[in-house]
């Protein structure tokens, strides 16, 4: 019915054409397609009222989904709703381009030939539509009509912003090797934020770029615009607060404080701080202030909370190995803490893994699956450090990873980020420094610190490691080649295992100098300090479960300190979704946790899960997920390989069920349980 409903509207044969779509959509109810077929009806037929209500219900499903992009461009085109036109188009431009990479990648001329020619097409539509714009603004201008114009410059500001960070990759590139980390003006996802360089002495190095570090803080008061000359530079202050102030230009900063002038050097586009409890007035004409920090705690609430997410750290490999043998300093310090043996990761890969932990929701929930089209943290529901924030922490965020960049909305619910990209300007040795000196400068607050190590991706990259991580690895397992595989994707491999050993022993000697510095300033019952990661290592696979979504990939420390007095393992099996849960509970929030697929475990006073959720969904891949519980662990697998926007045919589709020792169970009703769940999981996302 579906072919014949497709041909009906290629050759404009609306007869009976509604009724026909009506049957099928009852007949296959989850079939995307069937947002952009009655949306080409209600076209046809002039109706595009409905077209666009239709389209926009299946782009809350699917944004990624190149015939929607591309028929609500034409709609908005029709309306004369050029910037909503342009917009769109612009979104199917880049999927368009994103779909050509996949299909060269799969080697599919004909596809390849088709998205050529629509981008070609649609590169004619932004042209003409932007001439369009162009005429529309100069008749605007020209009408003198106010609230037209208002309302004409308010449209073309979402327009700026959509065009310059939306589907343009610029949420990632910056942060990332490709890009070029900017400073000295607002940051891009939201412009309350201001970048500010950020170094040790404070001097800008231009010509560095890849080894920028920038410091990101809210704004308070924003002078730094010629055309603002009716500020009395006063800023009433109440109680003691650390003010951060930017200058853009190399100048003194002249403050007033009763009634006497004071004069400091700053350095340009760089954040300095200052402890006041009363009123100043700056006398500069072009300054920043950011928000201020006040310098008092609620004895009611932790001193210090801190999440420490270690990429790519196998909870199943330090099993295997010895907690204790391979992390001493760590195994020491959570001595007398919860170890979850059982915990497990959402996604083998870090951009959809990291989501899952700030959001509380599955990838099918949250869409942040493929970096080729980024996708923003769901604005619908608080994220991690958001709810510390509503709670009255100071939260801060020093991390280099560009799978969590502050563009992608991981700057929300932070009072500072502190970010590089990743390598030479924030390894495990800038992060525990960087760490330190935030403790330090917030000791007066209630703080949530989030702090993000990535040196074990050293070990995959082939990375040149720290010298005496070197000398403590054998000569024969020094050698591998570069190779462009991601970490999940490299299959077993000894001499890599090898490396990663001793590597993590090397992260474990800079924890300690945390460590240390934490137990000498707090008290146990001042603090929670947890570790966890996001995914584990394919290349730390055996023969025996060469499962792709097998424990060496999914499971993943979860240790706790700071909740008990004594040493607690936890078998339970708890999935990552549930850490905003955890989080919650353990340091006392009760925040709103609605919209979220989180669940409280039943060692923290929750519930039991029935069993912990893994999937993996990537463009020219199978989709695959796992169920898995202390008895049995199923395997899904489809035969179809993902879409760029992450729809599949099912096809043969695979399934397993083993014990916890991957012995095979042959229970065809338990397989046909699992294998329902698995279907119902991905409905919308088939494609029939």
């Amino acid at each position: 019915m579906k072919s014949k409903i497709l041909e009906n509207l290629n050759i404009g044969n609306i007869d009976s054409l509604l009724d026909d779509i009506k049957k099928y959509e009852l007949e296959y109810p989850y079939d995307f397609d069937i947002y952009s077929i009655k949306a080409s009806y209600y076209f046809m037929v002039g109706d595009l009222y409905n077209a666009e209500k239709t389209l926009l219900r299946g782009y809350d499903i699917n944004i990624f989904n190149f015939d929607i992009l591309y028929n609500l461009a034409l709609v908005y085109e029709y309306k004369k709703d050029t910037i909503n036109a342009i917009i769109f188009y612009n979104r199917a431009k880049i999927m368009a381009m994103n779909y050509l990479m996949d299909f060269n990648e799969i080697d599919d001329k004909d596809s390849r030939e088709t998205y050529k020619k629509h981008i070609s097409l649609i590169t004619k539509k932004i042209d003409e539509l932007s001439n369009r714009l162009d005429k529309e603004i100069k008749v605007a201008e020209s009408s003198e009509n106010l609230a037209f114009l208002l309302e004409l410059r308010k449209k073309l500001a979402n327009y700026s912003k959509e065009h310059n960070i939306n589907f343009e990759l610029d949420a990632m590139e910056p942060w990332c090797w490709k890009g070029q980390i900017y400073f000295g003006e607002n940051l891009r996802y939201d412009l309350s934020y201001f970048v500010g360089y950020y170094s040790r002495i404070g001097i800008v190095f231009e010509n560095t770029k890849a080894y920028r570090r920038v410091e990101i803080l809210k704004i308070l008061k924003d002078r730094l615009n010629d055309d603002i000359n009716n500020d009395d530079g006063i800023l009433k202050i109440s109680e003691k607060v650390l003010l951060p102030i930017l200058l853009k230009d190399e100048n003194n900063l002249m403050i007033e404080k009763n009634g006497k002038t004071y004069e400091i050097f700053q350095q340009p586009n760089v954040f300095y701080y200052y402890k006041f409890d009363e009123d100043i007035k700056i006398k500069n004409n072009k300054y920043l202030i950011a928000q201020p920090i006040k310098l008092h705690s609620d004895d009611n609430k932790k001193k210090l909370i801190i999440s420490i997410f270690i990429d790519g750290l196998c909870w199943n490999t330090v099993k295997q190995e010895g907690f204790k043998n391979l992390m001493p300093k760590t195994e020491k310090f959570f001595s007398d803490g919860i170890i979850c043996n059982n915990f497990h990761s959402n996604a083998e890969w870090t951009y959809p893994s990291m989501a899952s932990y700030f959001t509380g929701q599955y990838l099918i929930n949250h869409n942040m699956y493929t970096s080729l089209a980024v996708k923003f943290l769901p604005k619908d529901t608080l994220t991690l450090a958001e709810i510390f924030k509503n709670s009255k922490f100071v939260n801060t965020k020093i991390d280099g990873d560009w799978r969590t960049s502050p563009d992608m909305g991981y700057i929300r619910g932070f009072d500072r980020v502190v970010d590089a990209i990743y390598g030479e300007r924030m390894g495990v040795q800038e992060v525990i420094t960087e760490a330190i000196d935030n403790i330090e400068l917030f000791k007066d607050t209630n703080q949530y610190l989030f702090l993000g190590i990535a040196d074990l991706h050293d070990i995959a990259d082939n990375y040149r490691l720290s010298v005496c991580t070197q000398k403590e690895i054998d000569f024969e397992n020094m050698q591998g080649s570069k190779i462009d595989s991601t970490s999940v994707m490299i299959s077993s491999d000894d001499n890599k295992k090898a490396r990663y050993l001793k590597q993590i022993s090397y992260l474990d000697m800079y924890l300690g100098i945390l460590f240390n510095h934490i137990k000498e300033n707090f008290n146990d019952d001042e603090i929670v300090v947890t570790i966890f990661s996001d995914h584990g290592q394919g290349y730390l696979n055996d023969e025996k479960d060469n499962f792709f979504l097998n424990d060496n990939r999914t499971n993943v420390p979860l240790l706790i300190k700071g909740v008990t007095k004594e040493k607690y393992i936890c078998d339970e099996y708890i999935s990552a979704v549930d850490y905003i849960s955890i989080m919650d509970k353990i340091s006392d929030l009760n925040a709103d946790l609605n919209n979220k697929d989180s669940n409280l475990p039943e060692f923290f006073g929750g519930k039991k899960r029935d069993f912990v959720i893994s999937e993996s969904l990537h463009s020219n891949r199978p989709y695959r997920v796992s169920f898995k519980n202390e008895k049995e662990y199923f395997y899904f697998e489809t035969q179809g390989l993902a879409t760029t926007d992450g729809r599949v045919k099912i096809g043969d589709y695979k399934t397993y069920l083993c014990d916890s020792e991957l012995n095979v169970i042959n229970d065809d009703d338990k397989i046909k349980y699992y294998t329902d769940i698995a279907l119902e999981r991905i409905k919308d996302r088939i494609i029939y």
